[in-house]
């Protein structure tokens, strides 16, 4: 089963590798499913969606846009 609605801290990413991981104190079977949904997305094995998070960073750290505009 893949959560449907994201709860906050579930998920961070993790900088410089720009890879999504499973918040702190994740209590199972949350853990579990939270790990499964991003293996199921590919959000971490997929090129195009890490490139997309090191230039979201990149404009952050450059101050060409803010995370509300995200």
């Amino acid at each position: 089963m893949i959560p449907v609605k994201k709860q906050p801290e579930w998920l961070i990413l993790e900088i410089p590798t720009c890879l999504i991981k499973v918040g702190n104190n994740i209590p199972e079977p949350e853990r579990t499913r939270i790990e499964h949904a991003i293996n199921v997305l590919k959000l971490n094995d997929d090129d195009e969606y890490v490139i997309s998070k090191e230039d979201i960073i990149s404009q952050y750290i450059n101050k060409t846009i803010n995370f509300n505009d995200i």
